[in-house]
């Protein structure tokens, strides 16, 4: 029995991920070394640079087919920044970026989930890092040395358990859970108005991108993204602002708490019950908010004016976390639940409490906003119509081309079309997406990911300094007075 114990506790401790801040230096305390202004003639991908991995801002090295900027801002289990100088270069960072591109800047906020950090062997570090230096390359061609694509990695210490212990790092969600609460709350009850520090952070950053450093930059675009338990962060971040949000739009035509707000939220196999959504929707809905709120030329067809969501929640069909394990957890309450919300009075019939608190947002038929269909959009396709233009590789396991030699990308189309008969009519979008898009829980940064989130936003091409700026987010109508 002694040995068992012995055995067992030696596997416990060997197999703990460190609790521990990992980008320890700062880049911008000394001059930051000149670096390339043109790409080698050969730029497959990026190469290691081992003289900038663990600062906190990782710059745009052409010589090392680097177009991107990456910054790191970290947190404690407790909720605390790990250090502020994170924020203070990250902000640094994104006037760079700001100026470097003449206000052509795209800045991409995540916030990692379960099993993630901001280590530099760490997999979300990594397959970001790819995916960022691909948009760079499509966004800025002919123009890399001006490029302002921009990542803001927010990290916590989702990960507790090492890879190499299978059984334990899957048992460790329910950790984690508790503590990316901690994290998105402080130890504070859900919505309460005193900001956690990862809230303060993002919302300067989310200010820092469409201000600048004191010059108004409305050109310049900001997506935030939260995956998973980051889902879970970034809601409960930003709820009481996209609170506020909803009650400027329903009195004023030019909201003040929407000039500094991203251009686009996305929850990915967001790992958290809908129930806060729910009280956002129904708030959306008595301020008379509808998903046409916000409008765009269409980007495929500039004639055509499109609806565009100001929070997208989506998940996988395939994403066996969310859309199963949560509801089982849930219903068997090895899911905190300290955290939920009341339900909102009037509520569609169909919509159960079960529902609402054993169920993720984008899961939840009742709660379904848009469907995904296949094919293209018709010619006679309204404003609520959104076309989607994926590239399946050869490589997936759904792909219908021919396999071994002949395997080819298969591209693939879709629609976003609203739910006519749905009660969740806001700006707040919410469905589901299939696994030629999103193949599991975290295989989400992916060129066919990218194309997919593309269909929300201006054209890569906007983004070059050399063309037009991509134009700022619109209002479909002056609000109606409640």
């Amino acid at each position: 029995m002694k040995r068992f114990v012995v055995i067992a506790s030696f596997t416990v401790l060997t197999s703990c991920v460190p609790q521990k801040q990992w980008r320890t230096k700062s880049y911008y305390s000394a001059p930051p070394a000149p670096t390339a202004t043109t790409l080698p003639t050969t730029c497959p991908a990026e190469k290691p640079d081992k003289d900038v991995e663990s600062r906190f801002v990782i710059p745009p090295d052409l010589s090392r087919c680097r177009i991107y900027s990456l910054a790191f801002v970290e947190f404690k289990n407790s909720g605390e920044m790990a250090q502020r100088d994170q924020l203070t270069e990250a902000l640094h960072a994104i006037d760079d970026a700001d100026q470097r591109s003449g206000h052509h800047a795209l800045a991409i906020t995540f916030i990692h989930g379960w099993k993630n950090n901001a280590g530099q062997e760490n997999n979300n570090v990594n397959d970001f890092r790819r995916e960022l230096n691909g948009i760079a390359q499509r966004a800025c061609k002919g123009a890399e040395s001006q490029c302002g694509v921009i990542g803001i990695y927010l990290a916590w210490n989702g990960d507790l358990v090492s890879r190499y212990a299978n059984t334990l790092r899957t048992v460790s969600i329910f950790n984690r859970t508790t503590t990316a609460q901690q994290v998105a709350l402080k130890g504070q009850p859900p919505l309460t108005t005193t900001l956690a520090p990862i809230g303060d952070t993002l919302f300067k950053i989310m200010k820092r991108v469409k201000s600048g450093s004191g010059d108004l930059s409305q050109s310049n675009h900001s997506i935030v993204v939260g995956h998973s338990l980051g889902g879970l962060i970034l809601e409960y971040t930003i709820y009481s602002r996209l609170e506020q949000i909803g009650r400027e739009l329903a009195a004023s035509a030019s909201p003040a708490s929407l000039a500094d707000f991203a251009d686009l939220v996305v929850l990915i196999n967001q790992a958290t019950p809908a129930d806060h959504a729910v009280n956002l929707m129904s708030q959306y809905l008595k301020e008379g908010l509808n998903r046409s709120t916000f409008r765009q030329p269409c980007w495929d067809n500039s004639s055509i004016i499109c609806a565009h969501p100001l929070v997208l929640s989506v998940a996988s069909t395939t994403d066996l976390a969310t859309k199963t394990v949560l509801p089982v957890a849930a219903t068997l309450g090895l899911m905190p639940s300290n955290d939920r919300l009341p339900l909102p009075a009037g509520l569609p019939s169909s919509l159960d409490p079960t529902t609402v608190y054993h169920t993720g947002t984008a899961h939840a038929n009742q709660l379904q906003s848009h469907v995904l269909n296949p094919g293209v959009c018709g010619p006679d396709r309204t404003l609520d119509n959104i076309p989607v233009h994926i590239v399946l590789p050869a490589y997936a396991p759904t792909n219908t081309t021919p396999s071994g030699a002949l395997a080819a990308a298969e591209p693939i189309d879709y629609c976003v079309t609203p739910v006519s008969t749905a009660w969740d009519n806001t700006p707040y979008w919410a469905f589901e997406i299939p696994t030629e898009v999103v193949p599991d829980h975290g295989t989400i940064f992916t060129d066919r990911f990218v194309d997919f989130l593309k269909a929300f936003l201006p054209p890569l091409g906007s983004y070059n300094p050399m063309a037009p700026p991509p134009p700022p987010r619109m209002l479909a109508q002056p609000p109606r007075p409640q």
